[in-house]
């Protein structure tokens, strides 16, 4: 077979030229991929292995010569091949920002009087929640843990530091795979863009990790949703196959931690990636939604922001927020007045829910704070709140994770969603559904 490069229309560049990500079955040897260049194309090598993309799964990325064939038809042909479970294009990533606005109250979101112009209880009530609950442990002294997927974070900031997870299964700086993970030297996380455990200084990361877990009650800065969860950082994005990459990273430890019945590991609840794929829609991107089922059996729930446009995603596209599955939670950006932000994605099947997103006061670089706001800062309220549930007294959440962690990791989805509000074809209040619980 021969694939041509066909010309087409001018337009934005949405992927990687060049470049295809396979996921292959579990038994396949992807050594065996010159058995398949020579199927494609007498004995051209068409496709060239680059890495795996995490040692969790069989999904590798591969380079083609993008000036002499279409991916299109490459693609239809090797789909057809009984080993090969799905085939992609590597989409381009976009951190979910936008310019912020510092005229509200700082952290309005956790309790809102109307005093900087909004409407009155237009908020999380975070402060009613915290009567029974600010995360940390559960009842059976577990540490949650919740995973965050960006940029890069200031692991020293003054408000993030103290809820920093750690690898201590691994010894820093030793050039030594420790605890035979696949990691060298990962502990303080992972950085999936240099292959080791340095994370830069980033304001897009710091900013998602305050509203998320930042400390609270120690007398400075301000309070993340839950107060004492551990919070692991990878630093991920920029392409889907990076993206792929950096979700096997929590799987690998929650997978350790449900095998080992918590004596190893990492009771990891939640991820949050505030990213994603502008107008491309689920069925071209089938690898990238096939692994939240991945992790939700697992027992991780996943949190992810829509789109910062005023766009029906359910017709137009977006990634990760239209794929289909029980264990991603699409957010999008609710204002302080409980309207849906205009610049923000929505849609009546694809959006699950909103949360509070639009110049939120959060962590900043230079051990700072600054307004925040976005897609990008209405999903770490949501991940938040599934770490400060599985610290709630009397909710058996982790008694349920240690035996059925996918049923658990929906029941978390469930009461996230319960007793929200309607908001132009979105809801909020997310905390409501913990007053329930408390009962």
């Amino acid at each position: 077979m021969i694939f041509p490069i066909l010309n087409g229309s001018a337009q934005e560049l949405r992927h990687r030229q060049g470049e295809l990500i396979i996921q292959f079955k579990s038994d396949y040897n992807v050594l065996n991929i010159n058995t398949l260049n020579k199927r494609l194309r007498n004995d051209w090598i068409l496709l060239s292995p680059q890495k795996q993309l995490g040692n969790v799964w069989n999904i590798w990325l591969f380079e083609f010569d993008h000036t002499r064939y279409s991916a299109a038809e490459l693609m239809e042909s090797i789909s057809t091949y009984d080993f090969v479970l799905n085939i992609q294009r590597n989409h381009l990533l976009q951190y979910r920002v936008k310019p912020n606005d510092p005229l509200f109250q700082l952290q309005w979101h956790h309790f809102n009087d109307a005093s900087s112009g909004g409407v009155a209880d237009a908020d999380f009530d975070t402060d009613l929640a915290w009567d029974f609950c600010t995360g940390g442990l559960t009842e059976n002294m577990d540490s949650i843990v919740i995973c965050i997927i960006d940029d890069g974070l200031e692991i020293q900031h003054e408000d993030i530091a103290p809820n920093m997870w750690r690898n201590y299964a691994e010894i820093p700086g030793n050039g030594i795979d420790d605890d035979r993970n696949g990691y060298i030297d990962d502990f303080l996380g992972w950085n999936s863009f240099k292959q080791n455990d340095q994370i830069d200084s980033e304001k897009h990361g710091t900013a998602v990790a305050g509203l998320a877990g930042a400390k609270g009650n120690n007398s400075m800065g301000i309070s993340g949703i839950a107060w004492h969860n551990q919070m692991m950082f990878v630093a991920g994005g920029g392409d889907e196959a990076n993206a792929i990459e950096s979700y096997a990273y929590p799987l690998y430890f929650r997978r350790l931690y449900n095998q080992s019945k918590g004596s190893k590991g990492a009771f990891v609840v939640a991820t949050n990636s505030s990213w994603g794929a502008d107008l491309v829609k689920a069925e071209d991107s089938p690898i990238w939604c096939a692994i939240y089922d991945s992790l939700g059996k697992e027992g991780i729930l996943n949190i992810a922001s829509t789109t910062n446009q005023n766009i029906d995603v359910d017709v137009e596209g977006d990634m990760p927020t239209t794929c289909i599955s029980e264990y991603l939670l699409a957010t999008t950006n609710v204002t302080d007045q409980n309207v849906k932000k205009v610049n923000a994605g929505y849609g009546k099947t694809s959006i699950d829910i909103g949360a509070y997103g639009e110049s939120t006061y959060s962590t900043y670089i230079n051990n700072s704070y600054r307004f925040f706001g976005g897609t990008s800062a209405a999903a770490p309220q949501v991940t938040g709140t599934v770490g400060l549930l599985y610290s709630l007294p009397c909710s058996h959440l982790d008694e349920l994770a240690l035996t059925e962690p996918a049923k658990a990791a929906l029941v978390a989805r469930t009461c996230d969603l319960s007793d929200t509000i309607q908001v132009s074809k979105t809801r909020t209040d997310l905390m409501e559904g913990y007053y329930n619980l408390s009962g």
